[in-house]
């Protein structure tokens, strides 16, 4: 009786300091809201009352709702699989809140499932960094010819504007090295190694510079060569981001690459 008093009594104590310290809400076996903690509702905006009673899709993003995902997680969740998810959720004021959750069902003594607990932490702020990065990148891709290679120089990707302004399909230039690009002895030269070497080792390189079309054409360029790095600082890729020049004499370009 004594262990199972005691075991009892830290369950509690966990469960309260859990409570306490992140935001989590509680549902019925049919996905009603049963309660909320006060870090939960300051996240939504929301009052319990505002909430209690109400269905599990009232807190969701309203897109999460039409393409059925939102039914999906609850359909998995009340048939007792426990779920790691990230959570796209619409507060009061119809703004959107991000949460990295896990669903718990939970069980009554004799199996039956009984109820729902939703747990996690707010990454509101990560995922509208991630999604002004997203814009950005977007917004240069539109704007810039952009082509990303590995460390070594392989092109591993082209977008279309670099595409029509070189005259090549991405399938021609894929797995093929920077030096196609370039005019047959640069590509031969120890500036070219350095230039590469340097960008392996995270140095940015930015110039004007030639590079040549599938017809030979000398095409002018205004060009940033960017070192992307891994998670151990390593460099995992480079993206050049150029845009085109008009210039009439090419032999004066002071090349980037």
């Amino acid at each position: 009786m004594m262990l199972t008093s005691l075991f009892s009594t830290r369950e509690q104590v966990l469960g309260q300091a859990l409570y306490d310290a992140i935001p989590m809400m509680e549902f019925d076996i049919k996905g009603t809201i049963v309660s909320a903690n006060t870090d939960f509702l300051t996240l939504l905006g929301h009052r319990l009352n505002e909430l209690s009673g109400k269905p599990y899709t009232v807190i969701c993003d309203l897109a999460t709702v039409a393409d059925g995902r939102a039914e999906d997680i609850w359909r998995r969740v009340s048939g007792g699989e426990t779920l790691q998810e990230t959570l796209k959720l619409q507060a009061r004021d119809g703004s959107a809140r991000w949460m990295q959750a896990c669903l718990l069902p939970v069980r009554a003594s004799m199996g039956k499932m009984e109820r729902v607990i939703l747990a996690g932490c707010d990454i509101t702020a990560i995922k509208q960094k991630e999604l002004a990065s997203r814009n950005l990148l977007k917004a240069l891709s539109d704007t810039h010819a952009v082509v990303e290679f590995c460390a070594r120089g392989q092109i591993l990707y082209a977008n279309d504007s670099f595409l029509k302004l070189t005259g090549y399909s991405l399938n021609e230039l894929l797995g093929r090295p920077h030096r196609k690009l370039c005019e047959y002895d640069r590509g031969l030269s120890s500036e070219y190694s350095d230039f590469w070497d340097g960008l392996a080792k995270g140095q940015a390189r930015h110039g004007e510079c030639v590079r040549y079309g599938k017809d030979g054409r000398h095409i002018a360029l205004s060009a940033s060569y960017n070192p992307v790095l891994d998670d151990a600082g390593g460099v995992a890729k480079v993206v050049l981001y150029a845009t085109p020049i008009a210039r009439s004499d090419m032999d004066s370009l002071r090349d980037a690459a």
